[in-house]
């Protein structure tokens, strides 16, 4: 789930542009099919075989931050919003990097990347409608990228991550949402195959010996998660007295998350 207004770094001129994907990085664990077949649950946590994955301090920071603000009135609600937006912002961000992609092997993995981030903005936005009477208002901004194919692997691969802790994390905070959870099932079995087949093939072009621009990359991927994290722990803090106020006082204190409020 790409963030909006962050520049994917571009390797230096004369670097090489990396190969052409093969067909077994781009399918880790048996392919797109058996990660379509795979069953979902509800947990974040990396399996055997994911090390890679491991949770750092900003994802459990995060788990944290999003169960405390879960407890707002009406967050449940808004927060579908936010997710649909989200969602919304990451088909924009893949669609204009769609025409990057060289290999038409890995052009047909990233073209049913966006046909499941379609998916989810659809669905997150009929459950936000379904359960708030509202229409979602939709956001028009541009993603303002400028890319590299291995910039935006680097940088889509830690973005499918964090996308994959959080709906971990909301799923259990739906409890008395069946047909959220149930959809959020869907929605995070993409998120793992979407991280996977990026990571796969990321290294797949470290072993294809561009593994200086590879390591530049993620630098500069783990960078951008940084601002974005310290962006939401600003955003929590702005909102944590009234998180207070309301575990102590109860009804009446501060006013319910809107449906611009953040998800987190």
């Amino acid at each position: 789930m790409p963030r909006l207004h962050e520049r994917v770094p571009v390797p230096e001129q004369g670097e090489s542009h990396p190969p052409a994907m093969d067909e077994s990085a781009a399918t880790p664990g048996g392919g797109a099919a058996a990660a379509e077949q795979a069953p979902a649950d509800s947990s974040s946590k990396p399996r055997r075989g994911d090390a890679w994955k491991r949770r750092d301090v900003k994802a459990r920071l995060l788990e944290h931050m999003v169960r405390l603000r879960s407890g707002l009135p009406g967050w449940h609600v808004a927060a579908l919003g936010n997710l649909a937006k989200s969602e919304a912002e990451g088909v924009r961000v893949l669609e204009r990097a769609l025409p990057a992609i060289r290999s038409e092997k890995l052009r047909t993995i990233f073209q049913k990347h966006i046909k499941d981030e379609h998916r989810h903005t659809a669905g997150f936005t009929d459950l936000y409608e379904k359960l708030s009477g509202k229409k979602l208002e939709r956001s028009g901004a541009e993603p303002a990228l400028k890319m590299h194919v291995v910039g935006l692997f680097a940088y889509l691969e830690i973005t499918e991550l964090r996308g994959e802790e959080m709906i971990g994390n909301y799923y259990r905070l739906y409890q008395d949402y069946p047909e959220v959870q149930a959809f959020m099932q869907t929605v995070l079995r993409d998120e793992r195959y979407h991280a996977s087949y990026l990571h796969a093939q990321l290294e797949e072009w470290i072993r294809d010996g561009i593994g200086k621009e590879v390591a530049r990359a993620r630098r500069a991927a783990a960078r951008i998660d940084t601002r974005g994290f310290l962006t939401q722990l600003a955003a929590f803090l702005g909102v944590l007295p009234r998180i207070v106020l309301w575990r102590v006082f109860g009804r009446g204190v501060g006013r319910t998350e809107g449906a611009h409020g953040s998800a987190g």
